[in-house]
């Protein structure tokens, strides 16, 4: 119900495309036609300024009881339980949240920013698939974006110059996002729907070890 008030709100306020159809297995949006972005041309500053404008709009939604980040990662524990390296991250449960929280945890966040979850039609950018919605800072919204993208530390600084959030935000925030990334592939794994988890456990260990 929650996610639906979500969705709902976004597509009212022009964040995603218009919503045609809504239940609990199927969500429908009009389809526009979309010019593709990548990493040269996202960096040009209209389209970051479109970007900028409806990543504030969506930052601005205030929905009551969202999921909050550090929820969204402790959820992956109802599947993944206390196998391997997840006990890990159980025993780490609290430093993680206090790694979390250094920024301000009260905007709502898109969760799963990659280019292909962004439409740019007629001169305005839409968000689609909201499934990783949660409440953080803003700056994670954007490392989840560089982080999937691989944008370069001279692109974060022109995009973080643009959307005026803190560069050290955003950087503070990538090693989350591999931590959920490596958690999302677990969970892959466990359905069976790949074999083998593309990041290093290497990196997760290290992460745990330097906020312990």
């Amino acid at each position: 119900k929650n996610h639906h008030k979500i969705v709902k709100k976004a597509s009212e306020t022009k964040i995603t495309p218009n919503l045609l159809h809504l239940n609990e297995s199927l969500i429908i949006h009009e389809y526009l036609k979309n010019t593709p972005i990548n990493r040269k041309n996202f960096l040009k500053s209209n389209i970051l300024s479109l970007f900028k404008k409806t990543l504030e709009n969506f930052h601005a939604i205030k929905i009551e009881k969202t999921l909050s980040l550090y929820a969204q990662i402790i959820n992956y524990q109802s599947v993944l339980k206390n196998k391997g390296l997840f006990k890990q991250v159980i025993d780490n449960a609290e430093n993680i949240k206090k790694y979390i929280n250094k920024y301000k945890q009260n905007y709502l966040c898109h969760g799963d920013l990659h280019f292909e979850n962004i439409i740019h039609h007629k001169r305005k950018i839409y968000f689609i698939d909201l499934d990783y919605v949660c409440v953080s800072a803003k700056g994670y919204d954007i490392a989840m974006l560089v982080y999937q993208e691989k944008i370069s530390k001279k692109g974060i600084k022109e995009i973080s110059k643009k959307l005026q959030i803190n560069h050290y935000e955003i950087l503070h925030y990538i090693p989350i996002c591999y931590l959920l990334d490596y958690l999302w592939q677990e969970i892959q794994i466990e359905f069976k729907y790949i074999k083998k988890n593309n990041v290093e456990e290497k990196l997760i260990k290290n992460f745990l070890k330097n906020i312990s």
